[in-house]
């Protein structure tokens, strides 16, 4: 009897090495995928090498902006117009640009509507037909002519087809459109309005239509913006100009131009004091906030200019209410 008790447990560890390997082959699972050469990035070549570093031949093309944008209260409102500098520096002929729309998963038809399931109406846009972008007067300037296009929407992508091909290598081209959107309750995680005691606070990124990236390992990058994640955006120089009503307090990415147009006296000089300040210097305190001796004298609206140059892109806020520290 101990000979065979014996045996069993020397026979027990080969029993269930070898069920292990029954349950192995009767699954899909291979863990060799997770190092097959679809992980891996793109082979080396004269743009980038193996591990993403430029090569000889690197290139990047350049998108810059010039954008006039008004917020609107009574109808909660953006309106404007945008002008895009987009420069070719692919070796590739462009027939055809891509932009991101990115106010148009705001559209009750959009597919990241469609997607969410939880909880159901994120974005607050079902059974409303406003929302989105309302896009006029696509014009290009290539080659010293002027034309008018169609352009080709589809969810938050917009297709611009030319009517002569981009050359390589530093050709240029120039895309102007007006846009308007309304601004949602509750918005996206970078973009809304709040209702404080002070107002409303506004908060407006993802705000302008902007080129999608042409590179050397997709082409075009036209995955549909979902409300989630990041953005992949070409570099270049932005001069914008925010029209909003007098009584409010303008944030923006960048550099403000005309605080003599927009800031008081008392403000000019504590924002001076903070360029060349490593300590926090406060510009309007909170015991400041929302009263008429911060505002200039001026009645309707005011125009706030701002200039961020080789960024990827820029945002802004506005409000009645806020409070500014600076250094």
């Amino acid at each position: 009897m101990r000979k065979i008790f014996l045996l069993f447990l020397q026979l027990l560890p080969i029993y269930f090495l070898r069920a292990q390997n029954v349950s192995d082959d009767a699954t899909s699972y291979n863990p060799h995928d997770l190092f097959a050469e679809k992980f891996n990035p793109p082979a080396g070549n004269y743009f980038r090498s193996a591990k993403g570093t430029p090569g000889p031949s690197y290139w990047q093309n350049s998108a810059s902006y010039l954008i006039h944008a008004t917020l609107s209260e009574k109808d909660t409102m953006v309106t404007g117009d945008v002008t895009i500098s987009y420069t070719n520096n692919s070796p590739d002929q462009l027939d055809y640009l891509w932009l991101q729309l990115d106010q148009n998963i705001f559209k009750p038809s959009s597919r990241s509507v469609v997607a969410t399931r939880y909880p159901g109406d994120y974005f607050s846009v079902l059974g409303k037909t406003n929302g989105g972008y309302q896009i006029t007067d696509v014009t290009i300037i290539q080659g010293g002519k002027t034309y008018t296009v169609q352009p080709v929407v589809t969810d938050t992508r917009m297709q611009v087809r030319l009517n002569t091909p981009m050359l390589s290598k530093g050709d240029k081209v120039s895309l102007k459109m007006k846009f308007s959107f309304a601004i949602p309750l509750d918005g996206a995680g970078r973009f809304g309005r709040q209702y404080t005691k002070n107002g409303v606070v506004y908060q407006i990124g993802q705000w302008y239509p902007r080129m999608c990236v042409f590179d050397d390992v997709t082409g075009w990058n036209t995955l549909p913006y979902m409300g989630m994640g990041e953005f992949y955006c070409d570099y270049g120089n932005y001069d914008y100009y925010i029209t909003a009503p007098s009584e409010m307090i303008v944030y923006g990415s960048g550099d403000l131009q005309n605080a003599k147009d927009v800031l008081t006296a008392p403000e000019i000089k504590r924002l001076a004091a903070a360029a060349t300040s490593d300590k926090t210097v406060t510009i309007i305190g909170a015991d400041e906030a929302a009263k008429p001796a911060m505002r200039p004298a001026a009645k309707g609206n005011l125009t706030w200019h701002f200039t961020m140059q080789h960024t990827r892109d820029v945002g802004w806020a506005a409000g009645k209410g806020m409070i500014w520290d600076a250094a």
